[in-house]
C-alpha cells in the first residue's frame, strides 16, 4: 500500500480541539490555489497540523472540531519534522456544537 492510500478511521482523533490559524499556503502538493494551515490538539495527542484548501470561517480558540476527510499527508514544510500521522489533510473543518 502506498502512503497516498492511508485514510484515517472515523473517530481516529477524539475530542480535537481548534488551536488556531497558522498561515496560507498559495500551493500545497504540487496543487496552486488557496490553503489554510490550522494547528489542533487531541485526546493522547499532540499538536498536529491540518490543511484545508480554502479559506475557514474564525473558529473560537479551543472550541471542539470535527475533521471532515481527514487523511495523513506529508507537507514540504513539517513534514519531514513531524511522524505523517501528525500532518492531515481534510476537506473541513467543522465546530462541533
Amino acid at each position: 500500500m502506498k502512503f497516498e492510500q492511508l485514510v484515517l478511521k472515523d473517530g481516529a482523533f477524539k475530542n480535537v480541539q481548534y488551536i488556531s490559524a497558522k498561515e496560507q499556503l498559495d500551493v500545497f502538493n504540487g496543487e496552486k490555489g488557496v490553503f489554510t494551515r490550522h494547528e489542533v490538539v487531541a485526546e493522547g495527542q499532540s499538536i498536529f497540523h491540518v490543511i484545508t484548501k480554502g479559506m475557514v470561517d474564525k473558529i473560537p480558540q479551543f472550541a471542539k472540531v470535527e475533521l471532515i476527510g481527514a487523511k495523513p499527508v506529508i507537507d514540504a514544510v513539517n513534514g519531514y519534522n513531524m511522524t505523517p500521522a501528525l500532518n492531515i489533510q481534510a476537506e473541513s473543518i467543522v465546530v462541533v456544537k
